[in-house]
């Protein structure tokens, strides 16, 4: 439990730090963009632009695990060296924010609570396919310590990748953070993705509502319940929730909830008012939606 908890959070100050190194330099404002989702785009982004390579070489997971380990590192005490000041007071400007809006914002974090306690306890199972797919594919990485060599179904070893599967770093990255960490894959992507997952598509909700309801928070906590009812209760494939609420681990529920909505958010901003940062977060959101889902 406490290696989730230190791994989740990890995943989150990563995102956080580069997503304000994208906001800052492209001249994005960080009290109206999203800090959170700038950040995970470039995090896949990264890790693609060195995992890849190294994954074709067939170099070792944990090899791969040290560069990029290595890599972030350097980039979050870059990030903390140049901006720290501005850091400290984005951080007091939203603990302010949601204090001023207290029981809003306890609505919006009781909903998070209820859709990741649905998914952790009460969700489908997904055995489907593609669901055991990205188990196997995960624990046969750590388990050869090589990823993309074993087939996950059947434990045959594979004379080239999958031509399928062969760009999608997400599932390489669980690899390294699993065996890196010693965290058991089933934990990594059942209960920290499909967090991470929850927590992501509720901050794109609520950049849509503000783009549709400007400051308006309490429309805004209204489009929650709607999409929370929809997720809860729908069972067509055409609708986030069927993913969402049962199989929200996988790339194409990243893709549907995350990186599809995050697109239409920066839509509506570029109608509002057209900048760099949200032509930049656009360019970066669909690059890095073929890291996770092809």
């Amino acid at each position: 439990m406490i290696k989730v908890l230190i791994l989740g959070i990890s995943y989150f100050t990563f995102y956080y730090l580069l997503g304000f190194a994208v906001v800052k330099l492209s001249n994005g404002n960080e009290k109206k963009d999203s800090i959170i989702l700038s950040g995970f785009f470039c995090y896949a982004v990264l890790f693609f632009m060195i995992g890849f390579p190294l994954k074709l070489l067939k170099i070792t997971i944990t090899r791969i695990g040290i560069t990029w380990i290595a890599f972030i590192s350097i980039c979050a005490v870059l990030i903390l060296w140049k901006w720290h000041s501005d850091i400290k007071l984005d951080f007091i400007y939203r603990i302010q924010a949601i204090w001023k809006h207290k029981w809003i914002s306890f609505g919006i974090f009781l909903i998070v609570l209820l859709e990741m306690s649905y998914i952790e306890f009460q969700g489908v199972p997904g055995s489907s396919l593609d669901a055991s797919y990205y188990i196997g594919e995960i624990s046969s990485g750590v388990f050869d310590n090589v990823a993309g060599i074993t087939d996950p179904h059947s434990g045959a070893e594979l004379n080239s990748f999958s031509m399928t599967y062969v760009m999608e770093t997400y599932l390489l990255h669980s690899s390294v953070m699993c065996r890196i960490f010693q965290v058991a894959p089933l934990v990594e992507v059942r209960t920290i993705m499909a967090g991470i997952a929850v927590i992501l598509y509720n901050v794109v909700l609520f950049h849509i509502g503000n783009c549709l309801f400007p400051r308006n928070y309490q429309k805004i906590f209204g489009l929650y319940l709607v999409a929370y009812i929809i997720c809860m209760f729908s069972t067509s494939i055409y609708v986030p929730g069927s993913f969402f609420m049962n199989r929200a681990f996988e790339g194409k529920s990243f893709l549907a909830n995350i990186f599809i909505p995050s697109v239409f958010m920066y839509f509506l901003k570029l109608a509002e008012k057209e900048t760099l940062h949200v032509w930049l977060g656009m360019f970066l959101a669909i690059c890095a939606s073929y890291t996770y889902s092809m």
